[in-house]
């Protein structure tokens, strides 16, 4: 299994199909420097991600493709990932 999982980063992990959104009471410049300090070591392989075709979803194959009718209408994600304080009191 960690063979693959390392395969899967060494092909996919890169900046240019990764997104951030960030929100905080620091001024934009500090945002920014924050932000630029902390992922700019991403490398940009200029991946494409592969498109999937439609029939790989048919009853027969898996993985399977499944849709999911929500109970409330909400376009939202959440998604939490815990971090720690580092030594200046700010998130890493």
């Amino acid at each position: 299994m960690s063979e693959e999982m390392q395969k899967f980063f060494d092909q996919f992990y890169s900046a240019n199909i990764m997104r951030l959104v960030l929100y905080g009471p620091q001024t934009l410049d500090e945002l920014e420097n924050l932000v630029s300090a902390t992922f700019s070591d991403i490398p940009n392989k200029n991946v494409h991600i592969p498109e999937t075709p439609r029939d790989a979803f048919d009853d027969n194959k898996l993985p399977r493709w499944i849709e999911v009718v929500p109970e409330l209408d909400l376009n939202m994600l959440m998604i939490m990932i815990p971090v720690e304080l580092n030594v200046s009191g700010t998130y890493i």
